[in-house]
């Protein structure tokens, strides 16, 4: 690990656990069912959350919220994925959102709640 690798993992104070699903199919049944495995766990991470206002003609501004994850390159998180992180005590639970913006010592990926694990 290098020495801004380093510095950068000091900022990473929360800690993930990245769970995917996938296809079992029963040999005596034939039925495919999805189950899910656990991909990494207790792996340093930082949340960053931002509030957006968009503003709509002739009405209140509509205020979202853009979660961000950001990660060590060293691990692949796929589209879909349930993605649990432990912040200050609290657990959140979140899925994987489009493409992983990759840089040079780590990636950001963009998070949506996870109302449902499809």
């Amino acid at each position: 690990m290098t020495a801004r690798e380093k510095a950068l993992s000091k900022l990473w104070t929360d800690r993930c656990t990245v769970t995917v699903r996938e296809a079992k199919t029963n040999p005596q049944t034939h039925i495919t069912d999805f189950v899910p495995r656990v991909l990494f766990t207790d792996v340093p991470c930082r949340l960053s959350f931002q509030t957006l206002s968009a503003a709509d003609s002739g009405s209140a501004a509509a205020l979202t919220q853009s979660v961000k994850l950001f990660l060590s390159n060293a691990y692949e998180v796929p589209e879909g994925s349930q993605i649990t992180v432990t912040r200050q005590g609290k657990t959140l639970t979140f899925v994987r959102a489009g493409l992983p913006g990759v840089y040079v010592y780590h990636q950001e990926i963009m998070l949506e709640p996870a109302e449902r694990w499809a």
